[in-house]
């Protein structure tokens, strides 16, 4: 088990690096317990809308993302609907269901390192605090060495 504290920036940072957030999204920022971000749009008309996100929680491997939401978003649901579809956040490791962003964060974390899996994930003053695990691992008393153990024939007698 590991525990990582990573400042927005830099979570954002490695993201982009790996290509693992879409083109689309551009310009991301926090403020308090909000996450800006800027996404490109097909539109002629609407080159760009700024939206803000919220961290709604970790669960089971997904990390959960809350659109911030006022009446005009609400009446253009169907707009932000479209929008998301271009995102084709299914390659991303996400799926949408408005108003909520979900990301299975193990998938990604698979794809690029093998034997770690988050265990849980919060975001607190601009920082995600990580914990990750050994996906295999099993409980603490079920690790520890028996006399049945291949190594055990090693150990001198007493």
């Amino acid at each position: 088990m590991a525990k990582i504290v990573l400042s927005a920036d830099e979570l954002f940072d490695i993201l982009h690096a790996n290509e693992l957030i879409p083109d689309q999204v551009s310009e991301i920022d926090t403020e308090g317990d909000q996450i800006k971000l800027k996404v490109k749009t097909s539109w002629p008309v609407l080159k760009s809308i700024r939206v803000s996100v919220r961290f709604a929680g970790f669960d089971d491997g997904h990390i959960a993302f809350e659109l911030v939401t006022n009446r005009l978003i609400d009446t253009f649901d169907w707009l932000v609907e479209k929008m998301v579809e271009s995102l084709r956040l299914q390659d991303h490791g996400g799926r949408w269901e408005y108003p909520r962003l979900y990301v299975d964060v193990n998938r990604i974390v698979r794809g690029w390192i093998r034997g770690v899996d988050i265990d849980e994930m919060t975001f607190d003053d601009g920082h995600f605090h990580i914990t990750t695990k050994h996906p295999s691992r099993k409980k603490a008393s079920q690790d520890a060495p028996s006399d049945t153990d291949a190594g055990a024939s090693c150990l001198p007698s007493v």
